[in-house]
């Protein structure tokens, strides 16, 4: 319990003192423009590395031995294309505060309203299983009993992004991050040095008869392509201080995901020394520390807290900001703040309804990536406006078929999907050019 509080502490205290020195929009949406190198990458990391991928990739590896990495290695497949193809384009739209703002002029109306309602809801539904997440690692160091620790972890998350808005998320993830990946390299040297052959007879393979190809192109669609086009993601390269620093800033950050990736791979690996097989994959982390010395407890929860903290705050920025500035159409730190609580309130009842919110945040992270990616892609890569009723149309069908995927289970629905959008976005680029070539002509046309 000292823990949770001291832990609790040191991050509302933070926000409180961002929220001290006064909050422009600017400030609270983007931290002002003003960081650094270092904080983009960090928080970015801080942002992907979430608790869904550390104690998911865990319980993979322990099945799958290495192929199991790539669970974060497509997310940083993605972030290169983000880094080569998005920078410039995100950058040079300089006034803008959120990601859909950007692209209102680039897909039309009703095709950016469609995107910012799946947006929110997707990122409702991410914070809803981080707010799950939160209250198992709360339950566990405290005692108290589901809802109350789930309450608690949550309010954390809420009070602390309440106050300090981008500012505290991005200085915060900075924290969270180094603790984080500390405390997985330091359990990581422990498992090893009780018992390395684990590791040492594990096959080095990118594919095997548990991992193949199917699941690496459904890993790369679905993780990867999420951060290619991401409001989260391009909130940190909207927040730098400059373009370089946004540059290296997505560098580090890849460069520390994949770094991750195999610490976590090979933690899982390591376990099947310590954890019996057959065991639930999502049960392997908290079992494997359940047979390690006491104070592994304690690592444990500050790993996992801080993995949880800084993909959900993230989430909850992102949510209410899309909320107030694009969907409700007034970006001021009022309504934000407002919305913070409406969005934790809709979260919060998802987390303790039980067992829909893993199969939620799955369908909406299906259906973002296969509806939203391809057409905002396209309209940031092409540098053109698209046809406004194709790339609609494109972003709506892919994403009604996206959603009978979830619904029946069939996952070449998920691939049709992805295909429709991909189609759908070229030829929203090609309509929109004839638009403007015919508009062209008719304003050069002699009276």
């Amino acid at each position: 319990m000292v823990w949770f509080f001291l832990y609790s502490a040191l991050f509302i205290g933070l926000a409180w003192l961002d929220d001290r020195k006064g909050q422009t929009p600017e400030a609270y949406f983007l931290n002002s423009r003003k960081s650094e190198a270092h904080q983009v990458g960090f928080s970015i990391a801080a942002s992907c590395v979430g608790g869904s991928a550390t104690v998911g990739m865990c319980g993979l590896a322990f099945s799958v031995g290495l192929p199991a990495s790539w669970w974060l290695l497509s997310g940083a497949c993605g972030l290169v294309l983000l880094r080569l193809f998005m920078i410039a384009p995100v950058r040079a739209q300089t006034g803008a505060l959120t990601m859909p703002e950007m692209i209102r002029s680039r897909i039309g109306a009703g095709a950016h309203r469609a995107a910012c309602c799946i947006i929110f809801c997707a990122w409702t539904a991410i914070l809803a299983a981080q707010f799950a997440a939160m209250g198992r690692i709360v339950e566990g160091l405290t005692g108290l009993e589901t809802f109350t620790a789930t309450a608690a972890g949550s309010l954390l998350i809420v009070v602390y992004t309440w106050l300090g808005g981008q500012a505290s998320v991005i200085k915060s993830d900075v924290i969270q991050l180094v603790v984080m990946t500390a405390g997985l390299v330091l359990l990581l040297a422990l498992l090893v040095g009780l018992n390395p052959q684990p590791l040492a007879q594990a096959r080095v393979e990118w594919f095997n008869e548990d991992f193949g190809f199917s699941e690496w192109a459904r890993f790369m669609l679905l993780i990867g392509g999420s951060y290619i086009v991401c409001p989260m993601l391009f909130a940190r390269v909207m927040s730098a201080k400059s373009s370089e620093a946004a540059r290296r800033g997505t560098s580090m950050g890849i460069g520390i995901i994949v770094f991750t990736a195999f610490v976590i791979t090979a933690i899982g690996i390591e376990a099947r020394a310590f954890v019996p097989a057959g065991i639930e994959g999502d049960a392997v982390l908290s079992s494997l520390v359940g047979v390690l010395p006491g104070w592994v407890g304690v690592l444990f929860f500050l790993v996992m807290a801080s993995a949880i903290l800084s993909s959900a705050d993230s989430c909850l920025i992102t949510a209410a900001t899309v909320a107030a500035n694009d969907i409700v159409g007034r970006p001021s730190v009022k309504l934000s703040r407002i919305l913070i609580l409406v969005v934790s309130a809709a979260a919060f009842a998802l987390a303790v309804g039980g067992k829909s919110v893993l199969g939620l945040l799955l369908t909406a992270n299906t259906i973002y990536t296969c509806a939203v990616v391809a057409p905002l892609f396209a309209a940031f890569a092409s540098g053109r406006k698209l046809h406004a009723p194709t790339a609609l149309a494109a972003i709506a069908v892919a994403g009604a078929i996206a959603f009978a995927s979830e619904v029946t289970g069939w996952e070449l629905l998920t691939y049709i999907a992805a295909f429709v959008s991909v189609a759908g976005s070229i030829a929203a680029v090609a309509a929109g050019r004839v638009a403007d070539a015919l508009r062209h002509r008719q304003q050069s046309a002699p009276c």
